[in-house]
């Protein structure tokens, strides 16, 4: 019985740093996920704010704003996303299609990897890429 003092002790030390990697992985994926939602509201926002711009002039303008062709002081995203994590970066892109009947927006994620320690990439957590996200909406008609 003498030689089992430390036994608890021995167990802690094993257990503890599990428990603990096991509760911050739930906490940064909920993080994640929170980020990825807001990203998702900011998609299909933009994509609503060009469908409703009747005016094809401020329609150009706003995609280009979107994919990084112009900057202004206050970037046009802003106003829709302000994400907890930078552990990706994102790509906004937005692009009629269907003859210019439809716009679709897309964001795309990539894992930063200078603001995170790579301990599990191992297991590819967080994972590398995300899957994109794209919204498609009618476009309203023209003015004119």
């Amino acid at each position: 019985m003498l030689k089992q003092k430390g036994q608890s002790a021995v167990e802690l030390a094993i257990i503890l740093p599990t428990f603990f990697t096991f509760i911050f992985a739930i906490i940064y994926t909920g993080i994640m996920f929170m980020d990825y939602i807001q990203f998702s509201n900011a998609a299909r926002s933009v994509a609503r704010d060009i469908a409703l711009e009747k005016n094809p002039t401020a329609r150009s303008e706003i995609i280009k704003e979107i994919k990084g062709e112009i900057v202004k002081d206050k970037k046009y995203l802003d106003r829709y996303v302000n994400p907890i994590t930078t552990l990706y970066n994102t790509k906004f892109d937005a692009n009629p299609i269907n003859d210019e009947k439809d716009i679709e927006v897309t964001v795309s994620f990539e894992r930063n990897d200078e603001n995170f320690p790579l301990l599990l990439d191992e297991l590819n957590f967080p994972p590398k890429n995300l899957n994109p996200i794209k919204y498609t909406m009618p476009l309203e008609k023209s003015e004119g």
